[in-house]
């Protein structure tokens, strides 16, 4: 039998990153593949990211 839960509250996915709070220079490391993920806010935001994979998951680094 699956045990159901109650009253846990979905994460807000718009906060998984610090998009909103970067500033030029600055960077995260993440497990997750967010090359689409980046690609699509530069386009809607303006802003420029580079992704470079390392050993075990990617860096982003916010570059304009």
């Amino acid at each position: 039998m699956i045990k159901i839960d109650k009253n846990i509250t979905i994460p807000d996915k718009r906060k998984k990153y610090p998009w909103d709070t970067m500033e030029i220079g600055d960077s995260f490391y993440t497990n997750s593949n967010v090359r689409m993920l980046t690609h699509t806010r530069s386009k809607v935001y303006g802003h420029k990211y580079s992704v470079r994979k390392e050993e075990n998951g990617f860096r982003v680094w916010r570059v304009a």
